[in-house]
């Protein structure tokens, strides 16, 4: 480290910085069905098209097996506009051999969108580029007779400034 160095840079000198932050909180119950449902979604203002956008989803939800035991999977995704750009399946296992237990558990998304404005929407027309992004449900497999339900869904993205080399 040089003898000028400033000491709001002692250890390390800056590193990225979070530039924006938004959420979305969903709190209505949803079914989710084989087709995708919409759970929650964001926009963010990205003014750089190095910057990144940190992405968190979290959603509860839970499965009736009306039958008896058995597995259901759902398959959750993120997505920026229309192009899933992250995802995650999650099971849900009932042992349990008569009808109307519900089993309860909870997903948690994390993503880094090191592209968040394609390459053909660059160089910027305005001072930022309006970034929608998605997160959504399906199931992939369920009992017959049962349901699956999701209630709060939280979506949450923050524009990062990309990490400065790091000098010594």
């Amino acid at each position: 480290m040089s003898s000028q160095a400033n000491a709001s840079e002692f250890p390390f000198p800056e590193q990225g910085k979070l530039t924006e932050f938004d959420y979305n909180i969903v709190t209505s119950t949803y079914g989710i069905s084989t087709a995708p449902v919409l759970l929650a979604s964001t926009v963010v203002l990205v003014n750089n098209a190095n910057n990144r956008v940190w992405l968190n989803g979290t959603v509860d939800w839970s499965y009736s097996f009306a039958g008896g035991s058995g597995t259901a999977s759902v398959l959750f995704e993120v997505l920026r506009g229309d192009t899933v750009i992250y995802s995650a399946m999650q099971s849900i296992v009932s042992v349990v051999t008569v009808g109307g237990f519900i089993v309860y558990n909870q997903a948690h998304l994390q993503h880094v969108d090191t592209t968040p404005v394609p390459a053909a929407q660059t160089p910027f027309t305005a001072p930022f580029t309006p970034v929608l992004y998605k997160l959504q449900a399906r199931v992939l497999t369920a009992p017959a007779g049962g349901g699956i339900t999701s209630a709060p869904a939280v979506l949450t993205a923050a524009e990062v400034i990309p990490n400065s080399p790091v000098r010594f």
